[in-house]
Formats: structure tokens, C-alpha cells, sequence
């Protein structure tokens, strides 16, 4: 537990025991928000509308590759509380 913290911010994750995440692999990467509000966005007329936190979450998911060359990212799929 970190105590700078006082576990605030520790979640479970369930990860695969048997797997390696540094490996040289596909990812799924899904980031939840702990509340139901949605903070990136909202539905209308059946479209996803971002917010301005949608688009930086957007605008930084893009610069990935600018930091790290080696990784190759897929879809970005910003939903109104979490993004995959």
C-alpha cells in the first residue's frame, strides 16, 4: 500500500499470470473512470460528441508513437466514461 497516497488510487487488476506484458504483443488497453460521469463526452443523435478532455485523451493516445517509435497503436474508441 502506499502510504503518499493512502491506497486512493490502487485498483485490482486482473491480469494474466502466465503472461508477460513487455512482450513484443498486441494490447488491449480499456481505462475506466471509477465514477459513472462522463468526462470525455457524450452521445447525440446516436455520435459520440467529445469533450475537451475526450479530445486530449484523443490528442495524447495519438502522440504515443512520437514518444515511444516502437509501438504501433490501433482504434481509439472514446466512449462517454472510459476509452479503450
Amino acid at each position: 500500500m502506499s502510504e503518499r497516497f493512502q491506497d486512493k488510487y490502487h485498483i485490482q487488476y486482473a491480469r494474466l499470470q502466465c503472461w508477460d506484458y513487455g512482450w513484443k504483443a498486441p494490447h488491449f488497453c480499456h481505462f475506466p473512470l471509477r465514477s459513472e460521469e462522463c468526462y470525455f463526452g457524450g452521445i447525440v443523435t446516436r455520435k459520440m460528441i467529445l469533450s475537451e478532455i475526450g479530445k486530449i485523451a484523443e490528442q495524447y493516445w495519438n502522440e504515443i508513437p512520437h514518444h515511444f517509435p516502437f509501438v504501433e497503436l490501433g482504434e481509439f474508441v472514446a466512449m462517454p466514461n472510459h476509452v479503450h
